[in-house]
């Protein structure tokens, strides 16, 4: 019986196009349905608890046993790659040399298969485990007699090498070989690259949580490795230093990251060749090129790579590896006094908050922040508030240009003269608006339009997403007056915060509902927080502990931790009166004292910790980090930067 069709098409052949029944053959990697049923049985019994160890490492060797001759057709297979790759994690060195024996008898094909390749990247990466390992001698002690011209691990990996300099400009633009490379790079020089950078998106994706921790830094502390691994890793870095489509490699979102993991990769183990190829790849990719354009055309007036979607990954790589030296000379030759061009190009920013994030020293932080603090409108504008990000975090790194940092982003929301325009700062910079366009001065100043004025906008920002963090961190910085001021305004409207998907956690943290039912109970805890705030800011303090604390004491009119935060609470738009609490008694600042206290009130303390439990709750689920990509603000420039 013909298989039914939908009312009005035609049947599709069951031939594919311009092919008939004699050369049409089985995709490859597909399997029949006994063997897809086996290894289906096979994920259901991994994901059950084994009895102990040795019952799993058992069940292990017997698949592969099963796995024998037919290593390449069963990595073709996507169900079964992904099995492999989580068994070949938990396999011995005697499985896993095996199955490797077994993909060699065509690396070609598995490097440029879909999905052998990455079971080929798997067993790449487990390679130093073994070459580390002292279980090596012993486990080949026990092998069978039908194992003794079982090839190493050390010469296996090197046929990987020599297909890869034989195929070098086929595997670089290849996506799936060109990821048994990145992985290749990084065993050979015997480091470890962050997995952004050796797999793509869709494999980490893919992978168990457990097998794909990405570490925090780009390169972990360095392995020792055969000398016949370092000889490879210099040729094919001569092989790529040779090669004279270089600027076409730079901008091939293929082989761009294969240059990335090159370069983060010899930065470690030969900082010399390193050099050479940086020198190398900047200059074949038309960077040294003097522009012909004026500072008002952008793309003419910067490098090529530097706009482009691609190639400015790899030229952030090259300012995260730079020496001081290095460094000095990359910002005076492409990036000195043309800031305000990288600043406002939807591509190039990015390139200058690297620039920003990695600078070396203080001085030369001293400089890129002059010449973006003098263009700081203009970078708002754009909507490129990474730039701003990563100025405020050299100034945190380098304790310097807080203030002037602060006076520039006030002077660009229009919000630093008059004074009292400040204090609708933390609105118009949780709004992105400038003063007049956020309070409508020039078109409309309509008295009934109450959502324009402070008051309201507590709940308002507690309602969104980043809002709620603001609020967060006013509320920390801020003293008992000026949070009774809050939760005064946030109580009005209990019911929208409790109910509110970003405000319930507002409401949860500065204890609303206290605050409304239980006053007294809220003041309590307010204040007990402020006095174990004060005593922590009095023990974390540098002076030496013999040094009489009483004149400090004296000296000061404010608390520890108020005075931390009295400019940015002046600048939030808080009264003065609000910052000038009470000081505690000279004995009550005493540690010996504070300590006897303690003692004294342990029970009272329980008590409070219980409340402070339910108010606090468990920690807060939408903690997403700020999206900093830029927007674009113009329609004609549609580029986007690829990750």
């Amino acid at each position: 019986m013909a298989a039914s069709t939908k009312r009005g098409r035609p049947q599709k052949s069951p031939f594919r196009k311009g092919q008939n029944r004699q050369n049409d053959r089985p995709a490859p990697g597909r399997l029949d349905e006994e063997t897809m049923g086996y290894y289906r049985r096979v994920s259901d019994t991994l994901k059950e608890e084994f009895s102990s160890e040795e019952e799993k490492e058992l069940f292990i060797q017997n698949v592969f046993a099963q796995t024998q001759k037919e290593e390449i057709k069963l990595s073709q297979n996507q169900t079964v790659s992904r099995l492999i790759e989580s068994l070949l994690r938990s396999a011995r060195q005697k499985e896993v040399t095996k199955f490797f024996a077994g993909l060699s008898e065509d690396i070609h094909k598995v490097c440029f298969d879909r999905f052998a390749a990455y079971v080929l990247q798997t067993v790449i990466t487990l390679v130093p485990k073994f070459l580390d390992s002292e279980k090596e001698k012993e486990e080949q002690d026990d092998d069978d007699d039908d194992d003794d011209d079982l090839p190493s691990l050390e010469e296996l990996l090197l046929q990987v090498c020599g297909v890869m300099k034989e195929h070098l400009g086929d595997v670089l633009v290849d996506t799936y070989a060109s990821h048994v490379l990145r992985s290749l790079l990084e065993v050979l020089g015997g480091v470890h690259i962050a997995e952004s950078v050796v797999r793509s998106k869709l494999s980490r994706q893919q992978q168990n949580k457990e097998s794909t921790k990405q570490t925090k830094e780009a390169i972990t502390e360095r392995r020792n490795v055969p000398k016949k691994f370092s000889k490879n890793l210099k040729k094919l870095t001569n092989l790529v230093m040779e090669r004279t489509d270089i600027h076409d490699l730079l901008q091939n979102p293929v082989s761009n990251p294969v240059l990335q993991t090159l370069l983060l990769v010899l930065n470690k183990v030969n900082s010399a060749l390193c050099g050479e190829l940086s020198e190398i790849l900047l200059s074949k990719s038309d960077a040294v090129k003097k522009s012909k354009g004026t500072e008002d055309d952008l793309e003419e007036s910067l490098p090529t790579i530097f706009l482009h979607e691609v190639g400015s990954h790899l030229v952030e790589v090259l300012l995260q590896i730079s020496s001081e030296e290095s460094f000095h000379r990359l910002y005076c030759q492409y990036f000195k006094g043309k800031i305000l061009q990288f600043a406002v190009h939807p591509i190039a920013n990015f390139v200058l908050q690297k620039l920003i994030a990695v600078s070396p020293t203080r001085e030369e932080f001293d400089e890129i922040f002059e010449e973006c603090n003098s263009i700081m409108e203009d970078i708002l504008a754009y909507n490129h508030i990474g730039i701003v990000l990563r100025l405020a975090e050299g100034c945190i790194k380098y304790g310097v240009k807080q203030e002037l940092l602060l006076k520039s982003l006030l002077k660009a929301f229009h919000c630093y003269r008059p004074k009292t325009r400040r204090r609708s700062c933390v609105q118009l910079i949780a709004s992105f608006t400038t003063y007049e366009v956020f309070h409508k001065l020039e078109d409309e100043k309509d008295e009934k339009d109450e959502e324009l004025n402070s008051e309201g906008w507590y709940v308002k920002l507690s309602c969104t997403k980043h809002g709620s963090r603001t609020i967060d961190a006013i509320w920390n910085g801020a003293t008992l007056k000026n949070k009774y001021t809050i939760a005064e305004e946030l109580a009005k409207r209990e019911s929208q915060l409790s109910q509110d998907m970003f405000g319930r956690f507002v409401y949860r943290n500065c204890a609303i509902g206290y605050f409304k039912h239980r006053p007294k109970d809220w003041k309590d805890i307010q204040k007990r927080e402020e006095k174990k705030r004060k005593m922590f800011a009095d023990l974390l303090e540098d002076e030496p502990v013999n040094i009489d604390v009483k004149p400090v004491i004296k000296e000061t009119k404010k608390s520890v931790s108020v005075s931390m935060y009295e400019t940015e609470m002046k600048a939030l738009g808080f009264d003065e009166d609000g910052l000038d609490e009470k000081l505690p008694s000279e004995d009550e600042n005493s540690i010996d004292v504070l300590f006897s206290q303690s003692k004294k009130s342990s029970r009272k303390h329980e008590k409070t910790v219980e409340l402070q439990n339910d108010i606090a709750g468990k920690k807060r689920k939408h903690d997403i980090p700020v999206d900093t990509s830029p927007k674009k603000i113009k329609k004609k420039k549609s580029k986007t930067r690829t990750s």
